[in-house]
């Protein structure tokens, strides 16, 4: 069974917002919680999991406790770790996966049926240093538990 993360990954790739890491491409890769952080651009073991500008991270966040008698559902948090050789890059970046993620309800992503997704936490900046800057943005995804 595939996980909330991988969904968001796989529709995101449908939506020609990024890539998976193994897999060549012009879109940024998309990485599931990197065990050493997200890679700055340029860095990694080969130019195929990496891009030159923009490599992003998912990372499982914080919900939101529903109320009582809803039981049903769940609402998760998905942090979007952006690391860009410069900033205009991680808006660009962070501007389609707006287009993509924020202010939908009732629809599929990847297989999965999300009730709603908005962002819940807006583009900010977290540091930067000589590999580039580093951004995190927070979508909230709210589904029916099985």
């Amino acid at each position: 069974m595939a996980t909330l993360l991988e969904h968001t990954r796989d529709y995101l790739i449908t939506q020609n917002v990024g890539r998976r890491p193994s897999i060549a491409g012009a879109r940024p890769p998309l990485w599931l919680e990197p065990r050493h952080g997200v890679p700055a651009p340029g860095e990694g073991q080969n130019a195929t999991e990496t891009d030159n500008d923009v490599v992003v991270g998912l990372f499982i966040s914080g919900g939101v406790t529903l109320p009582r008698h809803n039981g049903f559902m769940r609402t998760d948090g998905i942090d979007f770790w952006i690391r860009a050789r410069t900033p205009p890059l991680a808006v660009s970046f962070e501007k389609d996966l707006r287009a993509s993620l924020n202010d939908k309800r009732g629809w599929d992503m990847a297989g999965l049926y999300v009730a709603e997704s908005l962002i819940f936490r807006d583009i900010q900046r977290i540091g930067s240093d000589d590999q580039g800057w580093a951004f995190v943005t927070e979508y909230l995804i709210t589904t029916f538990t099985q």
